[in-house]
């Protein structure tokens, strides 16, 4: 019996590989030539025909090898970018057993003007990588693991948090945009608390118009300029998002085309509609902020705001978590739920008159 061929994606050849058949192929191979690698480098060394290995020889070896194939798509680009720019570059030819806490130090200071999560992700890199050197036994211990060594960098970034006054604003414009697909986004921003990847990846077969609810099941996110279709940012990503009236105003609205697979299109002049690229997305929201005052926010802000709104109208910890899809209530305390002054006057003025009592 003939089985029928895998459909083939124009748009995304990326996703044309059956990613648990060759990943589970890629694997092996993987690990097969990084041990043949270490072994030759263990017999030279012992031989004395080679002194040590050249750090960018190991470190590559080690990400195409180990971490590569763990990585979700969305995140293979960005990790890329960072072994290629920063990691191997750091000490490229330079024999792994010579570098130095102080050599760690001074690259890591040389980043100091970059923001403080960004340098944190490299350093976080760079030591899995000698962790590596270590289990090969290539090197004796882990130059990042020094006391000594400490992250640089000082700038934060902060996402902007919409204050009522400015939101209400906004809502009370979304209106004189011009696109129904401008009204959507921006209603989607206002009114749910998915992340921009979640709101571009939206499909119509994820809605369920009668229970008034949305499924979020995948996530597009954008590298080298390109939309790269790909899973959740977690596993608790995945969750069931109701569709409050408001919303709804602008999601079912007339000319928002229920009959395309995707919610957000890039195209309609094209027989075939397709999903968002970077560059439509940044097209999408030049337009908007052309038309309306957003107040400084940008997309992501939305969710932050979102997260926000929920803290400061007394929503538990436990709900909030699972309607923006966290499982630690640490990452929801520090990263997305703000404070401001009149946050901090209230709780002066609660602890004030439970003393009065």
């Amino acid at each position: 019996m003939m089985t029928a061929q895998k459909q083939m994606d124009p748009v995304n050849p990326v996703h044309n590989t059956d990613t648990t058949a060759a990943g589970s192929r890629l694997d092996r191979i993987y690990e097969q030539d990084l041990r043949s690698f270490v072994a030759d480098v263990v017999r030279e060394m012992t031989s004395g025909t080679r002194k040590t290995v050249p750090w960018g020889e190991y470190c590559r070896k080690w990400f195409d090898t180990y971490k590569k194939p763990r990585l979700r798509p969305n995140t293979v680009f960005t990790q890329e970018v960072m072994i290629s720019k920063w990691v191997i570059p750091a000490f490229d030819d330079r024999p792994i057993n010579i570098i130095t806490s102080e050599d760690v130090q001074k690259f890591l200071n040389s980043m100091a003007d970059y923001s403080k999560a960004y340098v944190r992700d490299i350093k976080n890199l760079m030591s899995q990588a000698f962790s590596s050197a270590v289990e090969d036994e290539i090197i004796s211990k882990n130059p990042m693991k020094s006391i000594k060594v400490f992250n640089p960098a000082t700038r934060e970034v902060e996402r902007k948090v919409l204050s009522r006054g400015e939101q209400l604003d906004i809502i009370a414009h979304i209106d004189d945009l011009k696109e129904p697909h401008d009204r959507a986004f921006m209603a989607f921003l206002m009114f749910s608390s998915m992340r921009p990847s979640e709101i571009y990846g939206l499909q119509w077969g994820d809605i369920n118009k009668s229970a008034m609810t949305l499924e979020i099941k995948r996530g597009l996110t954008f590298a080298h300029g390109f939309g790269i279709i790909g899973d959740t940012k977690t596993t608790l990503s995945k969750r069931i998002v109701p569709i409050c009236n408001e919303l709804a105003h602008y999601l079912f609205a007339e000319g928002m085309h229920t009959d395309d697979v995707w919610v957000f299109t890039r195209m309609r002049q094209y027989a075939t509609e397709m999903h968002h690229t970077q560059a439509s997305a940044t097209r999408m929201w030049k337009r908007i902020k052309a038309c309306i005052d957003v107040h400084g926010m940008t997309p992501y802000s939305g969710r932050h705001t979102f997260a926000t709104n929920m803290s400061r109208s007394g929503v538990p910890i436990k709900a909030a978590m699972a309607v923006m899809g966290h499982k630690d209530e640490r990452m929801l305390l520090r990263r997305y739920i703000h404070s401001d002054s009149s946050d901090i006057t209230e709780a002066v003025n609660a602890v004030t008159q439970f003393i009065k009592r």
